[in-house]
């Protein structure tokens, strides 16, 4: 349980860069999405009840500052989470590169799909998607910018809420 404590405590961490990313970036009309990021770094780190309870802990909290109804982000996040679970065996994720590519994979199905969910709230759906696709391409640049950085944070924090630590990860 500590484990998936530790592990949603980062998944909000990255979360709240995000809101203020995204509030530094509201003047230029673009807006940063890393919920695939967030739901394929917890396949690497615990087993599937942990990761569960995380990735759905972590839709909550997307879904307190989002537009959508409330468990929408939860729900997605679930279901793109046991959709790998199902694709583990399959996935390259004992490699770096294979992580990021999955993350990427995973944004890219989670924000079309919140693009369909929300384009109801668009008075002409048509003229929305250049601004949808320089988003995702955005999204999708930055979290190929920063996966290595969180994949370290998330394992640099379970090494470090280990029992006995050794003097060397505080160097």
């Amino acid at each position: 349980m500590l484990k998936s404590f530790i592990i949603f405590l980062t998944l909000l961490g990255l979360e709240l860069i995000c809101v203020e990313l995204n509030q530094a970036l509201s003047a230029y009309h673009i807006y940063v999405f890393t919920g695939g990021l967030l739901v394929s770094s917890v396949i690497f780190n615990l087993t599937f009840r942990q990761g569960l309870i995380a990735v759905f802990a972590a839709g909550l909290s997307y879904d307190a500052h989002a537009s959508v109804y409330f468990g929408t982000h939860a729900l997605l996040f679930t279901a793109v989470y046991v959709l790998l679970i199902q694709l583990q065996d399959r996935l390259p994720y004992d490699y770096t590169v294979g992580r990021v590519i999955i993350a990427l994979i995973c944004n890219l199905i989670l924000f079309i799909a919140l693009t369909f969910i929300r384009i109801d709230l668009v008075p002409e759906p048509s003229s929305m998607w250049p601004r949808v696709g320089m988003d995702i391409l955005i999204s999708q640049l930055f979290i190929s910018l920063i996966a290595l950085w969180f994949f370290a944070l998330q394992k640099r924090s379970l090494i470090l809420t280990s029992k006995k630590v050794d003097r060397i990860y505080f160097n």
